[in-house]
């Protein structure tokens, strides 16, 4: 169980196919006996769909780009990336907006992804000149800009557990992101990153201006259990949480 499409409908509109999707979804949720997910915040929510399920948390492993890729930020040159979705799903306009701050004129913000439509537009024509919008990547070009950035900002509205999340940690990235997923497990509040409520342009800001404007804290924040993390989110991992749940069936 990856997205939760019958909580995320609660969180903003959607295309009309994805209401029925999720009823599916719902449907599938109650006939399984057996389920794996990528997150306690993910178990929670399939229980209360299904309490009689066995679910198992097992976390897919990144990409072995993103664990063969080392953080060498650039003390001179204060950036955070953005790596998702164009859509207010994602809460890119939050991170837009909070770069809109003076006390950020010095940093930039990447945003790496697709986007479309008159929101998107609005959103680009809107933003300020520190924003750079670098259109989508390979995951080998988005290993390399994340390997150069400070930190990761992802002010998601709903996520089951964003693979940018755990692909920022193997690297070594402070997070900004908000509770509202799976991402909570990696993003230690004040430790190695930030949790912000949707919408709170004006803390985003204030904890960007934190990390962006200190070149050691940013790396104390990296640093904060890194290696635990690589440990967890390396893909051999996976397989092998896996293997077990397929002997024990």
């Amino acid at each position: 169980m990856q997205g939760m499409l019958s909580h995320l409908i609660l969180k903003g509109r959607m295309h009309p196919r994805v209401y029925l999707q999720a009823l599916i979804e719902l449907f599938i949720l109650f006939k399984a006996d057996r389920i794996t997910v990528e997150s306690t915040w993910g178990r929670t929510r399939v229980l209360h769909r299904n309490p009689l399920a066995q679910v198992e948390n097992i976390e897919c492993g990144v990409q072995n780009v993103y664990c063969n890729a080392r953080w060498c930020l650039d003390s001179e040159n204060p950036a955070a990336i953005f790596v998702g979705r164009i859509d207010p799903m994602k809460g890119v306009q939050d991170a837009v907006a909070a770069f809109s701050s003076p006390a950020l004129a010095h940093a930039e913000l990447w945003i790496v992804g697709d986007g479309g439509g008159a929101w998107y537009e609005d959103l680009k024509q809107n933003a300020t000149g520190n924003v750079k919008w670098l259109g989508r990547k390979s995951s080998e070009e988005t290993a390399k800009l994340m390997s150069k950035a400070w930190c990761l900002v992802l002010p998601t509205r709903a996520d089951s557990s964003p693979n940018v999340v755990k692909e920022a940690r193997m690297i070594g990235l402070p997070v900004l992101s908000t509770p509202c997923g799976g991402q909570i497990t990696y993003i230690q509040h004040g430790e190695n990153g930030y949790l912000v409520k949707p919408g709170d342009t004006a803390t985003l800001a204030a904890y960007l201006v934190d990390l962006l404007g200190s070149f050691e804290k940013t790396k104390a924040f990296g640093a904060c259990r890194h290696e635990e993390h690589r440990a967890t989110l390396h893909p051999m991992e996976t397989a092998r949480k896996f293997y077990q749940l397929y002997q024990t069936i």
